[in-house]
C-alpha cells in the first residue's frame, strides 16, 4: 500500500479543487491505516473483497458516498482510491513476472511479498522529498484537532488520534538516504496522476 505521505501528497492537490478543511481531510486521509496499528486485518478498514488485498471503491460508496461532504469521509475515500491504484498501477508495473529492476539497474528475482518489503523501505527515504515538494503543513499533529462525529464504523473512532502519533513517529524515522527500488519522479508522477483522476471521478459524482 501507497505511504502515508503519499496519501497526504494526492489529498493535498484534490484540495485545490474540493477546499475542504485540510486538517480533518488529512486525518481522514491516514485514518485506515489504524488497522495496521492495532495489528488488526485491513480486510474491514480497507473494504477489501474476500479474495482481494485492493479497495472495492464501490462496496465503500454503496455505504458512505452521502458523506462525501465533510472532510474526514472523503480523506477516507482518497486513501482507499489510492491504495487501490497504487496496487493495482504502480506496484504492477514496478514488478515484473516476479523481478524489479533496482536503481542502479541491477534486476533480481523477488516474490511480490519481498518486492513490497523494499517499497516500504524506501517510504522512509522520500518522505522528506514529497513534504517539500508538495508543501506539506503536518503542523495539525502538533496541536490537540478536534476529532470530528465519524460516521465510518469500520474504524475505532474513540482510538482516532493514534494515527497522529504513528505518523510522528514514522516522520521521526525518516531519513535522507538513497532509495534502492522507487524514483521519487516515478512516485510524482504517480502522486499527479491519480490526483487528476480521482477529481475526475468526483465531478463525474457531482461532489465538485
Amino acid at each position: 500500500m501507497a505511504s502515508s505521505m503519499i496519501h497526504i501528497a494526492v489529498a493535498k492537490l484534490i484540495n485545490e479543487e474540493l477546499k475542504y478543511d485540510e486538517n480533518l481531510l488529512f486525518l481522514g486521509t491516514i485514518a485506515p491505516d489504524i488497522s495496521s496499528i492495532l495489528k488488526r486485518k485491513k480486510s474491514r478498514s480497507h473494504f477489501y473483497d474476500r479474495n482481494s488485498t485492493t479497495p472495492d471503491l464501490e462496496k465503500f460508496l454503496m455505504k458512505y458516498k452521502k458523506y462525501l461532504k465533510r472532510p474526514f469521509e472523503m480523506g477516507y475515500y482518497i486513501h482507499l482510491y489510492v491504495d487501490k491504484l497504487w496496487e493495482e498501477v504502480f506496484v504492477k508495473d514496478l514488478i515484473d513476472m516476479e523481478s524489479v529492476t533496482l536503481l542502479n539497474g541491477v534486476r533480481i528475482k523477488v516474490k511480490e511479498k519481498d518486492a513490497k518489503k523494499l517499497i516500504n523501505n524506501d517510504f522512509s527515504n522520500i518522505n522528506m522529498d514529497i513534504m517539500s515538494k508538495y508543501e506539506i503543513d503536518l503542523s495539525l499533529f502538533d496541536k490537540s484537532i478536534r476529532v470530528p462525529k465519524i460516521y465510518i464504523n469500520e474504524i475505532p473512532d474513540k482510538k482516532i488520534k493514534m494515527v497522529i502519533d504513528d505518523l510522528n513517529d514514522i516522520l521521526n524515522d525518516s531519513k535522507k538516504a538513497k532509495t534502492v527500488l522507487l524514483d521519487t519522479k516515478n512516485v510524482y508522477s504517480f502522486i499527479s496522476k491519480t490526483s487528476k483522476e480521482i477529481i475526475k471521478e468526483l465531478k463525474e459524482m457531482e461532489i465538485i
